[in-house]
């Protein structure tokens, strides 16, 4: 039996606060009228990416994704489902005009993390970034109404550089599960194997690699600073949130960072630094290097 509207809400509310995301803080940042939708809108990202990581074989995990994707689909075409999130999800596709591709590009980018992940070229990430994260990025934007093709183009580099840094950060974790999100083009030009992904420490050859990805990222983050300016002023705070906390990360792997095996963090006094430009970004631009 499907659940109600609001209680489709309350489910996705449910969903997005148990899985501890540190996108939770951004969320709060919405609007209290538009933040419902967000909830919303992650339930769905969240459920995704559970499919994609579930404790299967990938057969198993392939199959999930397609069924998850024809369900979705008739969702959004009418038809009646009893998955508690789609109730809210397709009201707030209708609500807030999200382009049904939105959604289904996810599913696009959550299918290639099904099985081992080698990507050939940076043309290949830029895909798989836009699928991961550009989606979030143009959605959680046109909840906001921010609409404009200026804005929505920019966004694209944001989550780029945004998504990028995640793949930097977690190289390690990432091998460990068979994925490999460093195109092969990169690592061939430094002449990185397999044996120095899986290396007790970083051979030198493999931090100039991601150094290069880091520049890269690096650039991203800087085409995108225009969009910002470009944001509603009470706007800024949730995209700013989302995207800050990244780009000091991204700073603290170029510092040093790369050449460290493991996950870096940013420290307590680095996280209160991101929310005080987070609170004046309608203000002052926080947002810059």
């Amino acid at each position: 039996m499907a659940l109600s509207l609001a209680e489709s809400y309350a489910y996705c509310r449910q969903v997005t606060r148990a899985a501890g995301s540190s996108f939770e803080l951004a969320m709060r940042l919405f609007p209290a009228a538009r933040r419902e939708a967000v909830y919303a809108l992650y339930a769905y990202f969240r459920l995704t990416d559970d499919l994609a990581d579930q404790q299967a074989p990938t057969a198993q995990r392939v199959a999930d994704l397609a069924a998850w994707r024809e369900v979705v689909q008739g969702a959004l075409q009418g038809q009646t489902s009893t998955h508690p999130a789609l109730p809210a999800l397709v009201d707030t596709c209708a609500r807030y005009e999200l382009p049904e591709r939105v959604l289904l590009d996810c599913l696009s980018a959550c299918q290639t993390d099904a099985g081992p992940v080698r990507l050939a070229t940076w043309a290949e990430v830029d895909t798989y970034c836009d699928g991961v994260a550009g989606t979030v990025g143009e959605a959680c934007l046109r909840i906001l109404g921010e609409t404009s093709p200026a804005v929505l183009d920019l966004s694209v580099a944001n989550a780029r550089a945004v998504q990028l840094t995640n793949i930097l950060r977690d190289v390690d974790e990432d091998w460990g599960l068979g994925r490999v999100y460093l195109p092969a083009e990169l690592l061939a030009k430094h002449q990185v194997e397999d044996t120095d992904l899986a290396a007790p420490s970083r051979p030198a050859h493999l931090v100039t690699a991601l150094q290069e990805a880091a520049n890269r990222a690096d650039r991203l983050y800087r085409d995108a600073e225009p969009m910002f300016g470009q944001l509603q002023a009470r706007n800024r705070p949730p995209i700013v949130a989302m995207t800050l906390r990244y780009r000091r990360l991204l700073e603290l792997l170029r510092g040093g960072g790369l050449e460290q095996r493991g996950r870096a963090r940013l420290g307590a006094g680095a996280r209160l630094a991101v929310m005080g430009a987070v609170l004046a970004s309608p203000l002052l631009p926080t947002w810059r290097q």
